[in-house]
C-alpha cells in the first residue's frame, strides 16, 4: 500500500466511523473439528497451493482439503507435521522430526512424498524437528530451533544460528529470524546470518510483517506489538494492546491492507486496522471453538484460516451474506424483520424483539430484548402508512415507539396487505378468516371478517390490481375471490387447483409482481397466468427464455419492483434483476444457517441489501458485495477405479492427455471426486454421464463425487456444473472392450466367421455334390431298378400273353385233338364199313383198292397214342394245377384213373369216352365205378359235377 492510497483509505475510514459510529466486523466463523477431518486435534500451520486446495500441518500427518473432502498424508515415521508450504508450483513441502521433504500430487490422484533427506549432510539432523517451513518457487527455508536448512538449486546448506532460533519470516523477498536474546537476523544470498536489530526489549517474536511502504510490524509474545524502521523500534498503537499481551502473541498477517489478524495464546483471534484499533474480536464467546490459534493464514478468497490447538476454523471476511447468529438461542426462528424508527424488530417463534439500529455495520444481534410482552409465535411485520403492524398467534397490534395497541385480539393475524386502490382499507389474514381494518378519524381500526372465508385459516394474502384477493389456505391450497364492494362478503370464489390448465401435484404459491401489480402462480410446474372469470390456468412459456430453470421455482418473492428473489431449496437464493440478462445465486453456510422452510422471507432493505429471515437469527445479503473467485468452473480432484474387489487411485498409466483416461475392461468401475474448491458456500453439484451429445444432468446434490460401477465398452463424456456458476468441465473416458472384444479380436472374429463361412460353402458344395451323387446313384439305381421292372413287366406281360396263347393253342389242340378223335372214330367206322364191304366185293381190283384203304386207315388208328399225348399235353396246358391237386387228394390213382378224370372234367358222356379209351361203353362204367370207390364218391353224387367243381373245393 502507497502512502496515499493509505491516507486515503484513512479518510474513509475515519469519515464512515463518524457517520455509522464504531465499525466492527461479524465475519462467519465455520469450525471444523477432528470428527470431520477425521485426524488429530492439534494443527500447527497452513498453506494454500496454486489450485486453492488447503494444506494442514496436524500431529497424525498432512491434512488436505479441497473444499468438500478431507485426506490424511502419514509421513514415512508417522512423525507430526508442524511445518507446511506450498511453493506456487505443485510441491507442499513438510517437515517431521528428523525428516523434510515435499508432496507431489499426481494427475487425479493421491499424493506421493519425496524426501530430501539425502541432501542434508549435518549430523545432528535425524534429530532436529522442523517447526516452521516458507517455501517460494525458487527456495524454501526449514527451521528447527538449532538449525536452518535452505533449499537452493537442489541443494540444502545447513545454517548454525548463533543461538536458539524462535521462528523465521520472509518479508519484502527477504527471510528475517529471531535468535533468542539476540535480536533479529537475516540471511543474505550466501545463506549466512547477519544482525539486524539487537534490541533485547524486541524479544521472542512471533510475527513480522510489512507496514507502510518500507517499515514492519513485529509482534512479540508478551511485550505487544513494534513498528521498525531498520534501526528503530516504537510500540504500535494497538488498542487492545495488554489484550494481546495477556493473551499471548502467537502469530499473525494481514489480511488485507487495512486489516491485522494477530492470533494468540488463550484469547482466541483479534482483528484491527493498520492504525492499531480492534474491529473484531473472535473467541469461544462468539462460536470459535478453541482459543489457542497456533497458525493463521489468508486464503486466495481474502478470507481466514485458523490452525487450532483443537480443531480448525475458517473465518469468512469476504462474503455476500452477513449473517446475524442467535447463538444464546433467546431469540429463536425469524419470520419477519422490519426497520422502524430506529429500531430493528424481528418477528420469531419466541415473540417479539427489537434492537436499536443505525446501521447494519453497528447493529449488535445480541442486544435484541423481548418487545411488547409478546410471546410465543409472531408471524408478521409491515410498516404500512407510517405505523408497524404486527400479526402474531393471539391477535394483531400497532406499535409507534413504546406504545402497543391492539386492534384485533379475536384472531391471531398471519398476513397483512393494504388495498392499493383505497388506502384507508387493509386486509389481513389470520386464523379464522380474512379480516378487515378501517381508517377512521386517523385511526386504524378492526371492522369484519369477510363473510364466506369464516373458519378458513388464511397464511398468505395478495391483493392483484384488479381487486381480486388470493389467499393461502394454511392445508387446503391456493383461492382467488371476489370481494363484495363493502368487503363484508364474497361474490364469487375459485379454487385454483380445480382450475382447468392446473398441472397435477402442483402445490401452488403465488407472489404480486410489485410493477404492475399483477398476481401470478408459480409451483415447481412453471409461472401461470390465471383468468378468474373462466377459471383457467395459462402457463406463461414465454418467461421461460429469461428465467431458464428458475421457471420452476418452488417459491418467488418480488424486490421492491427491481427484480425477483427464486428459491428451489434450502441452500440458498437466487435474484434476478429486471436489468440484468443472467440471474446470480446466494448459497447459504448450512452449518450456521437455514431457511424456515415453508415460510421464506425476504425483506429489501437498500437498493443492494435484503434482509433473509433463518431458523436461528436472519441474515443479510449484499448483492454488490464480493463474490469469491473459486466460485467458478468446478475441478476434478481424483479418481478411483475398481480392481480386484477394490477401488484404488488412478496412476498414469491410465492417462491419455489431461482430460481423458482410457480404462480396461476388467477395471470398468470408477469412483469420480470434485470440488469447487470454494470454501465459503455450499455448493451443489450436477453432473452428465454419455455416449453422445446429448447431456441428461443429474439432479442437483451435495455429495462431492459420483461412482460408475460396470460401465459397459465405449467413448464417455462426462459433464460437470455446480450451482455457483453456468460453467461446466468436460473429462472423457474410455472404457476398452475386453480382449474377447477388441479391434484385433473382432478382426479375427470377422477373419473366422469369413473362414467359417468359407468353410460352411464348401462344405456345403461337398455336401451337395455328395448328395447330388448319391441322388443320381440312386436314380440309375431307381432307374435300373424300374428299367428292370419294366422289363420284368413287360416279359410278365409276354409270359402271360404266351401263356394265354398257349392255353388258347392248347385249347384249340385240344379241340384238335377231340377232333382227331372223332374224325378217327368216323374213319374206325369206315373202315369196318369197309372191311364188311370186302367181304361183298366179288372183282380184284376193287378188293385191292379196298385193302389199300384199310392199310391207310390203319396208319391212322396206329396214331392213337400219339394223339392221346397231344391230347393230355394239350389238358395240363389248361388245366395243369388239375392233376397235381388230383394226386396230392388222392395219391393211389391211376394214369388211366387221371385220364378218365380229365375226359370227366371235359363233361364228356360214356359214349363219348369208351372210343376214347378204346374200351367198351360197359368198360368205361366198371372205371368210373373204380374211380368213384378211389374217391370215396357218395352214391348220390354226380361223378362229372365233382370232377368240374373239384377245383373250387
Amino acid at each position: 500500500m502507497n502512502q496515499r492510497s493509505f491516507f486515503l483509505f484513512i479518510v474513509v475510514l475515519l469519515c464512515s466511523n463518524i457517520i455509522s459510529g464504531q465499525y466492527e466486523i461479524k465475519p462467519e466463523i465455520i469450525n471444523y473439528p477432528k470428527n470431520i477431518y477425521n485426524a488429530e486435534g492439534q494443527n500447527w500451520s497452513v498453506t494454500q497451493d496454486e489450485n486453492n486446495v488447503l494444506y494442514f500441518g496436524n500431529n497424525k500427518g498432512l491434512l488436505v482439503f479441497n473444499g468438500e473432502e478431507w485426506k490424511t498424508y502419514s509421513l514415512p515415521k508417522q512423525q507430526i507435521v508442524r511445518g507446511v508450504s506450498a511453493d506456487g508450483r505443485g510441491k507442499i513441502y513438510t517437515g517431521g522430526f528428523g525428516e523434510v521433504g515435499y508432496w507431489q500430487k499426481n494427475l487425479y490422484g493421491g499424493y506421493h512424498y519425496h524426501s530430501l533427506d539425502n541432501l542434508i549432510t549435518d549430523t545432528l539432523f535425524p534429530n532436529e524437528e522442523i517447526w516452521k517451513i516458507i517455501a517460494t518457487p525458487d527456495e524454501a527455508l526449514f527451521q528447527s530451533f538449532s538449525r536452518l536448512y535452505l533449499l537452493r538449486n537442489n541443494r540444502i546448506k545447513t545454517i548454525v544460528p548463533p543461538g536458539v532460533v524462535m521462528f523465521p519470516f520472509r518479508v519484502r523477498d527477504r527471510f528475517y529470524v529471531n535468535v533468542l536474546n539476540k535480536g533479529i537476523f537475516t540471511i543474505d544470498e550466501n545463506g549466512d546470518f547477519v544482525a539486524v536489530s539487537s534490541d533485547s526489549a524486541v524479544n521472542s517474536v512471533y510475527f513480522i510483517l510489512p507496514y507502510g511502504s518500507n517499515e514492519m510490524l513485529v509482534g512479540t509474545e508478551k511485550n505487544g506489538i513494534f513498528i521498525f524502521d531498520g534501526k528503530n523500534y516504537r510500540p504500535f498503537p494497538c488498542a487492545d494492546d495488554a489484550y494481546l499481551k495477556t493473551n499471548e502473541i502467537n502469530n499473525g498477517t494481514w489480511i488485507n491492507d487495512n486489516l491485522l489478524a494477530i492470533g494468540t495464546i488463550s484469547g482466541g483471534l483479534l482483528l484491527m486496522d493498520a492504525q492499531g484499533k480492534t474491529v473484531g474480536k473472535i473467541d469461544r464467546n462468539s462460536g470459535l471453538e478453541n482459543n489457542t490459534v497456533l497458525n493463521i493464514f489468508k486464503d486466495a478468497d481474502g478470507n481466514c484460516w485458523l490452525a487450532l490447538d483443537k480443531g480448525i476454523a475458517q473465518i469468512v471476511l469476504n462474503s455476500n451474506i452477513s449473517y446475524f447468529r442467535d447463538l444464546q438461542g433467546k431469540v429463536g426462528t425469524v419470520y419477519s424483520i422490519a426497520i422502524f424508527q430506529n429500531y430493528l424488530y424481528a418477528a420469531t417463534n419466541h415473540g417479539l424483539f427489537r434492537a436499536p439500529f443505525t446501521s447494519l455495520e453497528a447493529f449488535d444481534e445480541n442486544a435484541l430484548t423481548r418487545f411488547g410482552g409478546m410471546t410465543g409465535q409472531v408471524w408478521d411485520l409491515k410498516v404500512i402508512d407510517h405505523q408497524l403492524f404486527c400479526g402474531n398467534n393471539k391477535s394483531t397490534v400497532l406499535i409507534n415507539r413504546n406504545n402497543v395497541r391492539t386492534l384485533f385480539d379475536s384472531s391471531a393475524g398471519w398476513d397483512i396487505e393494504p388495498l392499493k386502490n383505497n388506502p384507508g382499507i387493509l386486509l389481513e389474514g389470520t386464523y379464522n378468516g380474512v379480516a378487515v381494518y378501517k381508517k377512521t378519524g386517523g385511526q386504524w381500526m378492526f371492522s369484519n371478517i369477510i363473510s364466506g372465508t369464516d373458519n378458513m385459516p388464511v397464511n398468505k394474502l395478495r391483493i392483484d390490481k384488479s381487486g381480486l384477493i388470493w389467499i393461502k389456505h394454511a392445508y387446503k391450497g391456493v383461492f382467488v375471490f371476489q370481494p363484495s364492494k363493502d368487503f363484508t362478503g364474497i361474490v364469487a370464489i375459485k379454487e385454483l387447483d380445480k382450475a382447468s390448465g392446473a398441472p397435477r401435484d402442483n402445490n401452488f404459491s403465488f407472489y404480486e409482481n410489485e410493477k404492475n401489480g399483477n398476481v401470478l402462480a408459480n409451483s415447481e410446474a412453471g409461472i401461470f397466468d390465471y383468468d378468474f372469470s373462466t377459471n383457467t390456468l395459462h402457463r406463461l412459456d414465454s418467461l421461460k427464455k429469461d428465467l431458464g430453470e428458475y421457471f420452476y421455482s418452488r417459491t418467488i418473492i418480488p424486490d421492491s419492483g427491481k427484480g425477483f428473489w427464486f428459491i428451489n431449496n434450502d441452500d440458498g437464493v437466487v435474484y434476478k434483476d429486471n436489468q440484468a440478462p443472467n440471474a446470480v445465486s446466494f448459497t447459504f453456510n448450512s452449518k450456521i444457517f437455514a431457511l424456515v422452510s415453508g415460510f421464506e422471507n425476504i425483506i429489501p432493505y437498500s437498493s443492494s441489501q435484503s434482509f433473509i429471515c433463518g431458523e436461528e437469527g436472519f441474515a443479510v445479503i449484499n448483492r454488490n458485495r464480493y463474490r469469491s473467485s473459486a466460485a467458478s468452473i468446478p475441478t476434478i480432484m481424483e479418481i478411483d477405479i475398481f480392481d480386484k474387489g477394490h477401488y484404488h487411485v488412478i496412476d498414469s498409466s491410465y492417462f491419455d492427455g489431461t482430460d481423458k483416461i482410457v480404462l480396461p475392461y476388467k477395471q470398468n468401475g470408477l469412483i469420480i471426486h470434485f470440488s469447487s474448491l470454494n470454501y465459503a458456500a455450499n455448493v451443489s453439484y450436477s453432473y452428465s454421464l454419455s455416449k453422445d451429445d446429448n447431456a441428461v444432468w443429474s439432479e442437483w446434490t451435495h455429495t462431492s463425487f459420483k461412482d460408475f460401477p460396470n460401465l459397459s465398452p465405449g467413448n464417455y463424456t462426462f459433464r460437470l456444473k455446480t450451482n455457483l456458476s453456468d460453467d461446466t468441465i468436460t473429462f472423457f473416458i474410455v472404457i476398452n472392450s475386453p480382449w474377447y472384444w477388441s479391434v484385433w479380436s473382432k478382426i479375427m472374429y470377422v477373419l473366422l466367421f469369413a473362414l467359417i463361412i468359407l468353410l460352411a460353402v464348401r462344405w456345403h458344395r461337398h455336401r451337395l455334390a455328395k448328395q447330388q451323387l448319391l441322388l443320381t446313384k440312386r436314380m440309375k439305381e431307381e432307374v435300373a431298378l424300374q428299367r428292370q421292372k419294366s422289363e420284368n413287366e413287360i416279359l410278365r406281360l409276354k409270359e402271360a400273353q404266351l401263356s394265354e396263347e398257349v392255353v388258347h393253342k392248347s385249347e384249340d389242340l385240344a379241340k384238335l385233338a377231340m377232333d382227331l378223335i372223332k374224325k378217327k372214330n368216323v374213319l374206325k367206322k369206315f373202315k369196318d364199313n369197309l372191311d364188311s364191304l370186302k367181304k361183298f366185293s366179288s372183282t380184284d381190283e376193287i378188293h385191292s383198292q379196298i385193302q389199300r384203304l384199310s392199310k391207310s386207315l390203319d396208319k391212322h388208328v396206329k396214331d392213337e397214342e400219339t394223339e392221346w399225348h397231344l391230347f393230355d399235353n394239350g389238358f395240363n396246358k389248361v388245366h395243369e394245377e388239375f392233376f397235381d391237386k388230383l394226386l396230392q387228394t388222392y395219391p393211389e390213382l391211376t394214369a388211366q384213373d387221371l385220364r378218365l378224370a380229365a375226359y370227366l372234367k371235359m363233361n364228356l358222356s360214356t359214349k363219348e369216352i369208351a372210343p376214347l379209351l378204346n374200351i367198351s361203353t360197359r368198360g368205361v362204367e366198371i372205371k368210373r365205378y373204380r374211380l368213384r370207390k378211389k374217391i370215396q364218391l357218395e352214391e348220390h353224387e354226380n361223378l362229372n359235377d365233382f370232377m368240374i367243381k373239384f377245383m373250387n373245393m
